[in-house]
């Protein structure tokens, strides 16, 4: 009969099994299947929780495509092999489409997967509850885990991608939540953008840019751009029916 656990598996206990557990002889023994399962919907509410996209539990090194001239990949498979509370600050930059959001994303996974605490967030997202975090008690306390997590991936990185008022006055909490997070309590962190660090001070201040210029450790180029033919849709063939 078909595993409970994984419908591709056989069940070899039968009717010994129950909900994951085996009747021994002299003892109950959980089952190989269902500690899998176990370890797999926990991985599934860790990243659901901490603000991954779904897409993330799928997502692996090997589906990388293109050469990876840079060794980015094999830097990060180390990275995450010795991975600790004085690993580096990392800073991810390329056009888009070079996967590297895909690529940090899978960073995290792996360190979840490792019992490290570890949170995505979009920039936009970031600012935002800055805006907010003086006025609500949540607010502050969310982002008081977002400067204590082990591993923290602050995606899209860019000015051009922050919905803001004309003025741009929530620009201001940028500096003193990084000031937080990466000198202070010191704790590693990426920050993934289209731009080198460099465009940092154009688009938000110099105390930022000078904040991450001195704080990054590692800055890594991506160059490989993902292609989309083999899922594109047949909806330019039919056009030229």
């Amino acid at each position: 009969m078909n595993c409970k656990y994984n419908s591709d598996a056989i069940c070899r206990h039968n009717l010994s099994c129950i909900d994951g557990f085996i009747q021994k002889k002299d003892c109950v023994e959980k089952c190989d299947i269902y500690s899998l399962y176990q370890d797999t919907q926990t991985i599934k509410l860790l990243l659901k929780s901490n603000g991954f996209p779904k897409s993330t539990f799928t997502s692996k090194f090997e589906d990388y495509k293109g050469d990876d001239e840079e060794g980015n990949l094999l830097f990060l498979k180390e990275y995450i092999n010795s991975f600790s509370e004085d690993s580096d600050n990392l800073y991810f930059y390329g056009d888009s489409d070079t996967q590297k959001s895909t690529v940090a994303r899978i960073v995290g996974k792996e360190l979840l997967k490792k019992n490290f605490s570890c949170k995505y967030i979009l920039a936009d997202e970031l600012i935002r509850l800055l805006a907010r975090e003086e006025r609500e008690e949540e607010i502050r306390d969310y982002i008081d885990k977002l400067i204590t997590v082990d591993f923290l991936i602050i995606d899209d990185f860019e000015k051009s991608k922050m919905v803001l008022y004309e003025s741009g006055w929530q620009l201001k909490f940028i500096y003193p939540f990084l000031k937080r997070r990466i000198d202070i309590v010191q704790k590693p962190t990426l920050i993934i953008s289209n731009s080198e660090i460099k465009k940092i001070e154009k688009d938000f201040d110099y105390s930022t840019y000078s904040l991450i210029k001195r704080e990054i450790n590692k800055s890594m180029q991506f160059k490989d751009l993902y292609s989309y033919e083999s899922s594109k849709s047949n909806f330019d063939s039919l056009r030229t029916k």
